[in-house]
């Protein structure tokens, strides 16, 4: 009977050291997956105040279209890392930096629009709007957006998450009368729902 209960005690005790280790070790991983999330979105707050400040400089100078395409590549690459830092993170100050890049998108286009009227520029700005909830056509026509962004330089993609509280997205929905998603502005002309690569080319011709 002593063994019996010796032995009992001895595998409870190590079913707790095992449990405690196993936190331990999990805890662990979560802060350094935490500490590198962090990281990034640190990292991708001064790409995007960078960015600010240049398109600022940008539209001081008439017709620089080099510096506005060079900052249209810059947010190509920026607007990944948020779109992944989202998907590991949902704290609020990721939501606030998500807000902040669609203003520098605004911008941008607004700048884009006046070159093309002030300098004579053949840009052609393209608005997206998409939804990361409840939208199961958005990530392909992104892709085929993408695509299309690599066989024309002069495409300008700008694209915004229905679902944000920003004040500026729901004027830009409320203008083009956005009911649902994927939808796409081009030339001030709305087109919604899933459009591939034959649809985007007569469109966009």
């Amino acid at each position: 009977m002593g063994k019996v209960m010796f032995r009992l005690a001895m595998a409870g005790f190590i079913t707790v050291i095992v449990f405690v280790l196993g936190f331990l070790l999990g805890y662990q991983l979560f802060q350094g997956k935490l500490s590198e999330i962090q990281d990034t979105q640190n990292s991708i707050q001064a790409d995007t105040l960078s960015i600010d400040i240049e398109s600022q400089l940008a539209s001081e100078s008439a017709c620089d279209a080099k510096s506005l395409e060079a900052l249209a590549r810059k947010m190509e690459i920026l607007g990944p890392k948020i779109d992944m830092l989202e998907k590991q993170s949902r704290h609020l100050e990721l939501n606030g930096l998500k807000s902040y890049y669609f203003l520098l998108e605004i911008k941008h286009w607004l700048a884009i629009k006046s070159m093309n009227l002030r300098c004579k520029t053949d840009y052609l700005p393209v608005l997206y709007f998409y939804s990361n909830t409840n939208c199961k056509d958005c990530g392909e026509q992104g892709t085929v957006l993408l695509h299309q962004k690599t066989l024309n330089p002069k495409l300008m993609i700008y694209s915004f998450d229905i679902d944000s509280d920003l004040s500026a997205i729901k004027i830009l929905k409320s203008k083009y009368a956005i009911e649902s998603v994927p939808a796409i502005i081009v030339r001030e002309q709305k087109f919604e729902g899933l459009r591939n690569a034959d649809d985007l080319r007569m469109i966009m011709q």
